[in-house]
């Protein structure tokens, strides 16, 4: 069962060249079910979930069919595969801000999944050779 990921309020602090503070609403994975994730992003998110540095809702994407589950579960076995002892609670909290959307069309730009998943009508992604990204507005 999927729903759609909760918005945060937006930050007080302003971004602006030389300093400030920006607050991301949602952090989107692309190739989520790859090799990179497996031996480092996964491992990655937790040390920072550990540390208190990651709050936001993360959203996978890639082509694989998984579930959220499945990205869950993948998820603890590839940080455990990385030596990293996992503490129950952290991984708890890691885990209940993970989802996934699956298909090809998320990955090459036709939103409609990652717009369901987000709960917005814009998001806007581009390709280019080196590099894909996404705004959400």
């Amino acid at each position: 069962m999927s729903s759609a990921v909760s918005s945060r309020p937006v930050a007080s602090a302003t971004h602006e060249a030389g300093g400030g503070e920006q607050v991301a609403d949602v952090f989107v994975i692309f190739g989520i079910t790859g090799d990179l994730a497996k031996v480092m992003t996964f491992n990655s998110l937790y040390r920072l979930e550990r540390r208190g540095l990651l709050d936001c809702p993360i959203v996978g994407v890639a082509v694989s069919d998984w579930s959220d589950e499945d990205l869950r579960s993948h998820a603890r076995a590839d940080i455990e595969g990385c030596g990293t002892e996992i503490d129950d609670a952290v991984f708890e909290r890691l885990a209940a801000r993970m989802s996934y959307v699956s298909g090809i069309s998320a990955i090459r730009g036709r939103t409609s999944g990652l717009r369901r998943r987000l709960g917005r009508g814009d998001v806007r992604c581009s390709t280019s050779r080196s590099r894909r990204s996404c705004s959400v507005r």
